[in-house]
This record gives C-alpha cells, structure tokens and sequence, in this order.
C-alpha cells in the first residue's frame, strides 16, 4: 500500500513523467500519508521512515477480534548506511518497508 501511494504521490508531483531521473527526485524526501500515518522516506539512502508498533498478542483465537494489546509506538532512527559500503548516491528509488514488530 505504502509503495502505491508513495509512486501515485511522486507521479502527480511530476506531471505523470515516470523516468528514473523525475522519479528520484520526486521521491527523495517526500512525506505523505500511509495506512500507519506519515512515511517520510529519507533523501540520502532512500529508506522510508515510519512509526512502528510494539504489541503483545493476547488471544489469536478472539471472536471479537481482540488479538493483541498495544505496547508502544515508535519511530525508529535508522542509521544511515556506512560510506565503505555506498560509495555514491543510490540511482533508484529503494524503501524497506516493515509492517508490524511484535514482542509477547
């Protein structure tokens, strides 16, 4: 979901060209609304930033649907990559997406 409207955002931003180039730039330090709130994907390594959430399961078997409890929301900081390994600027857009962080 996050990648669709991350692409759908980066289209209208750039009037429908759909190269690498327009791509990129559009794309690099876009913030936008997510199914999880805002993502904000990072200029220099392309890493989408977004809260993540720490829960504890409490019954998968629940007929009301009450699966787990809420711990704690968080917003990861990400390092960014070391200069040894990324010797230029990333050419295409990359996001690592994670869904859900799960402690019991």
């Amino acid at each position: 979901m996050n990648a669709a409207l991350l692409l759908g955002n980066a289209l209208r931003t750039t009037g429908g060209d759909a190269s690498a180039d327009a791509l990129i730039a559009a794309m690099e330090g876009m913030e936008f609304e997510g199914p999880k709130g805002t993502i904000y994907i990072r200029p220099e390594d392309h890493v989408a930033m977004q809260d993540m959430y720490i829960v504890k399961l409490l019954n998968v078997d629940d007929p009301e649907f009450r699966y787990y409890e809420l711990v704690d929301t968080t917003r990861p900081d990400v390092p960014l990559p070391s200069a040894r390994r990324y010797a230029g600027p990333l050419r295409r857009p990359t996001c690592w997406i994670t869904e859900w962080s799960i402690v019991s």
